[in-house]
């Protein structure tokens, strides 16, 4: 771990070095500002065990794709972006996954996958690093961690969860099955709610710009996939009103136009067809 943080740091330190970059440190403030109402020790260990479990799942259905350079890769991007992030309590973890769709998923916790077609779609690491830090906004923001714990605590299901975290034996085993599920259904029936997408957007844009990249890169990478992919979907906003929220936050959070592309870097690294 110790190896793979300085590394991260390596890249960061790449990226920051590469463009100029307007207040990153304001960018950061900005970001930090939106957090989860701040959640105990035994809330972070409860949401990590559940979060944990979900991608669990989700791997057991769309397994890890079999190229360790490209995970190590996307990884290092990711981990660039969560030292810029708050949160520091979690250690969050990055893997692209064989799933079909352009796509991405966070569970409670700090897990994010991405899926290998979203890849194909992407051009350059800023539009890799908009992803990864739309769903670190889902996680920092505890869009799914606050239904739990608000849901848990009013039937008794959150105290069996601690009571399982503390080592407790099986008895918030029922417990983190009805968590897991609620987790599952969010992600990939239910999905988020339209203000929730927007303020992970918000979030995108601020971290970005905080580690160093072009904070039009998410921008870039949904008017693709609208083009290529088509806009349907139950839970996101319409792509036209996405975008332009984009370019509304870009220019009051954004870093000035500046920042990292890595245009030649992802082409070296991501070896997929569109």
């Amino acid at each position: 771990m110790r190896g793979g943080l300085l590394v991260a740091v390596t890249l960061l330190a790449s990226v920051w070095s590469s463009g100029v970059i307007a207040g990153p440190v304001d960018c950061r403030r900005r970001a930090c500002a939106q957090v989860m109402d701040a959640p105990t020790a035994e809330d972070v260990a409860v949401e990590v065990r559940v979060g944990r479990e979900a991608v669990g799942r989700i791997l057991r259905r769309h397994p890890l794709v079999d190229d360790p350079d490209l995970q190590r890769y996307v990884n290092l991007v990711g981990q660039s972006l969560a030292l810029a992030a708050p949160r520091g309590e979690l250690v969050f973890r990055f893997a692209v996954i064989e799933a079909p769709g352009v796509n991405a998923y966070s569970t409670p916790g700090g897990y994010v996958v991405v899926t290998r077609e979203a890849l194909g779609v992407m051009r350059d690491e800023a539009e890799l690093a908009g992803v990864l830090a739309h769903e670190i906004g889902h996680v920092v923001a505890g869009h799914v961690a606050k239904d739990l714990r608000l849901a848990g605590r009013s039937r008794g299901l959150w105290a069996s969860l601690i009571r399982l975290v503390g080592g407790g034996g099986s008895a918030g085993e029922v417990g983190l099955r009805e968590a897991t599920d609620t987790v599952m259904e969010r992600l990939f029936n239910r999905g988020y709610r339209v203000e929730e997408e927007l303020d992970a957007d918000r979030f995108a844009v601020t971290l970005t710009s905080a580690a160093g990249y072009e904070a039009e890169g998410l921008g870039r990478f949904l008017e693709r996939v609208a083009e290529t992919r088509g806009t349907a979907s139950p839970t996101h906003p319409p792509t036209t009103k996405r975008l332009g929220w984009l370019r509304d936050l870009i220019k009051e959070y954004g870093s000035g136009g500046h920042g990292h592309r890595g245009s030649g870097r992802f082409s070296r690294n991501v070896h997929v067809s569109p």
